[in-house]
């Protein structure tokens, strides 16, 4: 593939918002079984904060080793929070003195131990929590422990496989590369579970037969677009939303992703708000059923407050009415504006996918989101399909 073709793709999926977007792999990620690996640094830039410097600092890492150096979470259901654990040993002839610690992201908080003294051969235990993103995907975090008289922190990673109950591999669907691909489904926790749809039409599974073979952990789904992209690749679907009855999995969504289909919300340079996601998963409901979210839009702090929009909520409004919205709640923080949101299913919709866009207007300015879920009765209905 050609240079100019692997930047185009890698765009795409940026813009698409992919959520491997989250993943952070650096070029110098160790292997399990390798030291921690040290910063590149060039000597003319300037340095990491926290990082010391002067004469007397040896521009190389400590001889300080981390057992593991990777730690690795396993799977991390999306908003959830866990810890890892390494040891660092001090393999050197001279004791260190730890300076401070530091992660490549506010989603990574490692524990303090600014000012631990480590003997030569002594240990101590690093921890670090680290907070699942609302989309599936793989992260890869790094956690920086610097010391005193060395101008190079070592590093260590800090990695998860975010997804629900169940999991896509890859975690989009590929239509600009390719016109036609195979997408594995697979449940993290080994339940048995039965895809029910694919956008709400019959699955097309590659080694599986729904009608002679018993429910498995993991199914291999083809798709091909070939005829749609040569027509109209205008008309594609936008998502492709896997339903499922596993009980912390009812929809699986993937993003398509091709050129023609791409949304890209217009620039305004002094908008009070811009959107920073795009879609929620409502999970499984009844019909009549209320649920509530919240969403989080990306906060313009050098926009100019109005007073006229002091206490207001945002307008939700949808097409087609099967899911009713409303803000009941707005709580603007630091990190961005979050909106509590009420949504109803009507009492007439019809069991299995549903697939809602809602247009949100507030401030002089709007937005879309996407809702996905999956309908499972009437108020009084069976859980069951």
């Amino acid at each position: 593939m050609s240079t100019r073709r692997m930047m185009s793709a890698a765009m795409l999926l940026a813009l698409a918002g992919v959520a491997t977007a989250q993943m952070q792999t650096p070029a110098t990620a160790p292997q399990p079984g390798q030291p921690a690996q040290p910063m590149k640094v060039d000597p003319g830039a300037a340095q990491a904060p926290g990082t010391p410097v002067g004469p007397d600092v040896k521009r190389e890492p400590p001889p300080l080793n981390a057992d593991p150096n990777i730690m690795n979470l396993g799977f991390l259901e999306p908003e959830t929070t866990k810890v890892g654990k390494t040891t660092l040993k001090n393999t050197g002839a001279e004791p260190l003195t730890i300076r401070s610690v530091s992660s490549s992201c506010s989603c990574t908080i490692p524990k303090d131990l600014s000012g631990t003294i480590l003997k030569p051969g002594e240990t101590v235990d690093l921890e670090a929590s680290l907070k699942a993103g609302k989309f599936p995907g793989p992260m890869q975090r790094a956690v920086r422990v610097f010391v005193d008289g060395y101008g190079v922190p070592i590093q260590v990673w800090v990695n998860a496989d975010v997804s629900y109950g169940v999991r896509a591999m890859p975690t989009f669907v590929d239509c600009f590369q390719t016109t036609k691909g195979r997408i594995e489904i697979e449940a993290t926790d080994g339940q048995k579970f039965s895809i029910l749809s694919v956008n709400g039409e019959a699955p097309k599974f590659d080694g599986f037969d729904p009608a002679k073979d018993e429910p498995a952990t993991k199914y291999a789904l083809t798709y091909d677009y070939s005829d749609q992209i040569k027509e109209d690749p205008t008309r594609l679907p936008k998502w492709w939303l896997v339903e499922t009855d596993h009980p912390k999995a009812p929809v699986v969504d993937l993003r398509l992703i091709h050129p023609a289909i791409i949304e890209q919300q217009a620039a305004k340079p002094a908008a009070p708000w811009t959107m920073m996601e795009d879609r929620v998963l409502i999970g499984a409901m009844k019909a009549g059923e209320a649920k509530e979210f919240i969403f989080t839009l990306h906060r313009n702090a050098a926009a100019p407050e109005d007073p006229k929009w002091a206490g207001t909520k945002p307008e939700l409004t949808t097409e087609s009415g099967n899911l009713k919205f409303e803000a009941i709640g707005v709580d603007e923080q630091s990190d961005g504006i979050h909106i509590k949101m009420k949504v109803t299913a009507k009492e007439s919709i019809k069991p299995g996918l549903v697939m809602e866009r809602a247009d949100i207007k507030w401030k002089d300015n709007d937005g879309k989101i996407w809702m996905f879920g999956r309908v499972i009765g009437g108020p009084k209905a069976d859980a069951s399909r």
